[in-house]
């Protein structure tokens, strides 16, 4: 049972949240999604327009350094897109639920050392 716990159930959660989201909430995630993926592939393609031509030998060198600079520029972006989809969803899921207000954060509570927790603990 461990292994539906672990696997099979987190993302039936994560889709059955996503489709109380709506088609639109959906289609246009997907749309933006698509649309980073594209300019990251036309990224991809004018850095070896621009430094192509070279022999394999300059590409072993250079190429992960290129594909590190591509990643730094394309990753954070879809990351932040997840992130703004993933709250919104929440947002949507909350008026869908009759939950009255926005979500919430709470606020970090005071750091507490560790020698103080082990020191509670025992």
């Amino acid at each position: 049972m461990g292994d539906i716990d672990d696997k099979y159930l987190p993302t039936l959660h994560a889709l059955r949240l996503v489709l109380r989201a709506g088609p639109i909430f959906l289609g246009s995630y997907i749309f933006v999604y698509n649309l980073v993926i594209i300019l990251g592939n036309y990224l991809d393609r004018s850095i070896n327009w621009l430094f192509g031509g070279h022999e394999a030998q300059f590409w072993v060198r250079w190429e992960p350094v290129f594909a590190l600079l591509q990643d730094a520029l394309v990753e954070p972006v879809r990351l932040c897109l997840l992130a703004v989809a993933f709250r919104r969803c929440l947002e949507l899921f909350a008026q869908r639920s009759s939950v009255s207000g926005p979500i919430e954060v709470a606020e970090p509570g005071p750091e507490v050392p560790a020698m103080a927790t082990a020191e509670a603990r025992s």
